[in-house]
């Protein structure tokens, strides 16, 4: 899968580029549930919008990489709540068995 660069608010001040891999798209989910009626829909229709866009640029989804980064958050996340020496939860165990049968290990 390639990483193409992306450019965002090309020719003004705040000019950047990043890869599209480093794209984050914030969850307006939580957003859009406090709002009613229309401005409910618009921030939702945004941020699927938003993750058509991210998967446009960066093609077919990557599962691999989608279970490399699910394990590191899951892991962040236990390690956070329970210390750096926890134990894996069942997740992180199948992530990781997940990962492990798809690079043939």
């Amino acid at each position: 899968m390639t990483d193409p660069l992306v450019t965002f608010a090309k020719g003004g001040t705040d000019q950047h580029t990043v890869h599209a891999s480093e794209i984050e798209i914030p969850d307006l989910w939580h957003l859009a549930m406090r709002l009613d009626g229309q401005d409910r829909e618009m921030v939702l229709r945004c941020w699927h919008i938003a993750h058509d866009l991210a998967r446009h640029i960066t093609g077919a989804p990557d599962l691999l990489a989608a279970c490399r980064a699910a394990l590191e958050y899951v892991t962040e996340q236990n390690e956070r709540l329970d210390g750096p020496m926890s134990m894996p939860t069942p997740l992180e165990e199948q992530l990781d068995a997940a990962i492990a049968a798809a690079e043939g290990r």
